[in-house]
């Protein structure tokens, strides 16, 4: 999915009406919203659809790499959506993680 997709439906999941100006998401009037690049927006998302954040952290054990990742849930389910942290930025992997999940409850609405 493009990120514009996954703007799309994480809207839609938002209840955001939405519309494309200069090819980034707009919502409720004149809002640029982008949780994508926008810390604030990624955590009103959250807040909004409920979610659980769960932030592990990279770690070495027994000689074993272990990538740190993001999950992200929603209530007693399985995680909605895991996502894997690329050198070090926590902060974007768990921005791109709440979109995504909200991005995969939009597209079932």
């Amino acid at each position: 999915m493009t990120d514009r997709e996954l703007l799309e439906f994480a809207a839609k999941a938002a209840g955001y009406k939405k519309y494309y100006k200069k090819r980034r998401v707009m919502a409720e009037k004149t809002m640029d919203w982008n949780p994508l690049t926008n810390d604030g927006d990624a955590l009103r998302l959250a807040v909004k659809r409920r979610f659980h954040i769960n932030i592990f952290s990279a770690c070495s054990s027994e000689g074993i790499d272990s990538p740190g990742f993001v999950e992200i849930w929603c209530g007693d389910c399985d995680p909605i959506h895991t996502e894997s942290v690329e050198g070090g930025d926590y902060e974007t992997a768990t921005r791109r993680a709440i979109v995504r999940a909200a991005a995969e409850i939009g597209r079932n609405m």
